[in-house]
């Protein structure tokens, strides 16, 4: 039997047969309302490359500015990182040589001071049998004097130090109160001359005084603590990249981070501290007294010197702006004294003297602006040791 063709209204109500025989769709509720707008996606034929939208001026700017922005702060990090290790690496080489240094020092308390017999003769004559209390205040001045004069020639802090005189000096004098020069000295002063006679390695010509003087501390410190500490092993503690001869005059000194000699003041009664007393801080004679006696001299055992007050010698880098920034006379301010007492020597601007003679004189260790500020110096480390 033949199938009955049905309805075309039913028909239509079935999808299949609706796209069969395209009868519209049956009118619905929404049949007025617009269809939506259908989206026509591009299809890309193979082998054929993605259209690419170029990019602008302005987004090229702002990358390049946040690249230099990244650039910057990544340059920062860097220098700052850098300035750190060098601090941290002078750190670490003025630490060693504080230790060293101190160690020295400690052994000046029980050092035997052999008097010349010219000095012992001429407090016999001046004073009788009966005098025996003066005789002995006077010996203990002169064996003071002469502990003095031996640091000061086995921890000199300048060739004049070495020489007891001019460096050009063709012969260079005994010392006052010692019956000798110190066996260091005599090592040392044969240093000097062999300098005096020495090619620098910059110039290509024979030293001059003046660059022999250039950083002489520094390198005095180095004769110093290579030759008299560690008993001899002192060398082996510091790397070939910590000891260099910067103005080339053949005498080498201990660098810093950032390759600068590292300066030495033996004594630097001037230089504002926690681990010493600033001379520039006391009111008056009377006041001086006071505080020095109330953190006296420790190498003064009879307290003979009323303004002896203790002092830890200086080692200083200039750090980053390598400025010092602190006194220290000049060679030819600091003749020799007899009397070699650090604290009331007469016309002398290298030592102290009483209250009230040196108001228009720069003294060792003095602050002469902000170029210390940044200084790396032994008396913090001893403070955080004595902490």
């Amino acid at each position: 039997m033949k199938p009955t063709l049905q309805n075309t209204n039913d028909l239509a109500a079935q999808p299949s047969y609706r796209i069969a025989l395209r009868v519209p769709p049956t009118p619905s509720a929404s049949a007025d309302k617009p269809r939506p707008r259908q989206r026509t996606i591009p299809v890309r034929a193979s082998g054929q490359s993605p259209a690419r939208r170029a990019v602008t001026l302005v987004e090229l700017l702002i990358v390049i500015a946040i690249i230099s922005i990244l650039a910057t702060l990544m340059l920062g990090v860097g220098a700052a990182a850098g300035e750190t290790a060098r601090r941290a690496r002078t750190q670490s080489v003025i630490t060693r040589l504080h230790a060293l240094m101190v160690e020295h020092i400690d052994g000046y308390a029980n050092r035997r001071v052999e008097l010349n017999q010219s000095v012992e003769g001429a407090l016999d004559t001046t004073f009788s049998a009966a005098q025996r209390r003066q005789r002995g205040q006077a010996l203990a001045d002169v064996r003071l004097y002469g502990l003095r004069e031996l640091m000061l020639m086995e921890m000199p802090d300048r060739w004049s130090d070495v020489a007891l005189a001019d460096i050009t000096a063709a012969n260079y004098p005994a010392p006052v109160y010692l019956e000798r020069a110190p066996s260091l000295n005599s090592l040392y002063r044969r240093r000097l001359r062999q300098l005096n006679v020495a090619t620098n390695a910059k110039t290509g010509m024979t030293n001059t005084k003046d660059e022999i003087l250039a950083n002489q501390s520094a390198e005095c410190f180095y004769l110093f603590i290579m030759n008299a500490t560690a008993d001899g092993e002192a060398p082996s503690l510091f790397k070939e990249s910590e000891v260099g001869d910067t103005d080339g005059d053949g005498a080498p000194e201990f660098l810093d981070g950032w390759g600068k000699p590292i300066a030495f003041l033996r004594w630097a009664p001037s230089y504002q501290s926690d681990v010493q007393m600033n001379a520039r801080n006391f009111l008056n004679d009377n006041d001086w007294r006071e505080k020095a006696a109330a953190d006296h001299d420790p190498l003064d055992i009879f307290r003979r010197d009323p303004y002896a007050y203790r002092l830890l010698p200086l080692i200083v880098s200039g750090g980053g702006d390598e400025v010092l920034g602190l006194s220290a006379p000049a060679d030819a301010d600091v003749p020799w004294r007899a009397s070699l007492a650090p604290f009331s020597l007469a016309n002398s601007l290298y030592y102290l003297k009483p209250f009230g003679d040196y108001s228009n004189r720069n003294l060792a260790g003095e602050s002469l602006g902000s170029g210390a500020a940044d200084n790396l110096t032994n008396h913090l480390i001893a403070t955080r040791i004595r902490e």
